[in-house]
C-alpha cells in the first residue's frame, strides 16, 4: 500500500496503538516542537512511549549525533526525552547519514519510505511511504535494521560525545 503525505501518520499511528511485542523505528531527525501539544508528530511521541512505559520493546535508531547542531540537536532532546520514558535509543554509527525511516510493528508490519517525524514532513511537505506486509520482506528489513541497531552508539556514548561538542 502506498502512502502518501498524511496517509503515513493514520497508519503509523495505527499501527503503534496495536503494537503487542515490539516496536523498531528509523528516523534521521525527529522534532517533537518540544514535545507538546497536539502536532502529529507529538501524537506518534506520546504513542510509542506509552507502550515503552507499559513493557513493550520499542528501539529508535537515529541520525548521527555529532556535530550537535541542526537535526543532531533536535534528536539530542528527543534522545533524552525518549530514554526517561523507557525507549532505548541509539545513534548510527561511524558518523554515518541514517536516512532510511523504517517503522516496524510487531515483525508483522514495515512502513519505509520518506517520511521523518517532523512537522514539515507529517504535514507540509510531498511525501511518500509504502506499507509491507510480506513476511520474507519484512524479516530482511529487520535483519537490516538490527545489525544497524547493533552496532550504533549507545545513547549514554552519544550523551557523552554531545557534552564534549559543546564544551
Amino acid at each position: 500500500m502506498i502512502l502518501k503525505d498524511k496517509g503515513y501518520f493514520n497508519l503509523a499511528k495505527k499501527l503503534i496503538d496495536g503494537a503487542r511485542k515490539e516496536i523498531l523505528i528509523s528516523q534521521f531527525k525527529i522534532d517533537s516542537c518540544g514535545v507538546a501539544g497536539k502536532s502529529l508528530v507529538n501524537q506518534l511521541l506520546v504513542t510509542h512511549t506509552s507502550k515503552a512505559e507499559k513493557g513493550i520493546k520499542v528501539k529508535v535508531l537515529l541520525d548521527c549525533i555529532l556535530p550537535l547542531r541542526g537535526r543532531s540537536a533536535n534528536n539530542a532532546f528527543i534522545a533524552a526525552w525518549l530514554r526517561k520514558r523507557k525507549v532505548e535509543v541509539k545513534y548510527l554509527a561511524r558518523n554515518r547519514c541514517q536516512h532510511s525511516k523504517i517503522l516496524e510493528v510487531d515483525g508483522e508490519h514495515v512502513v519505509i519510505g520518506s517520511h521523518n517525524w517532523t512537522v514539515n514532513s507529517l504535514s507540509r511537505n510531498s511525501e511518500i511511504s509504502i506499507y509491507l506486509t510480506d513476511e520474507e520482506t519484512i524479516r530482511d528489513i529487520k535483519m537490516l535494521y538490527e545489525h544497524e541497531y547493533g552496532s550504533g552508539i549507545s545513547y549514554e556514548a552519544g550523551a557523552i560525545g554531545a557534552v564534549g561538542a559543546r564544551q
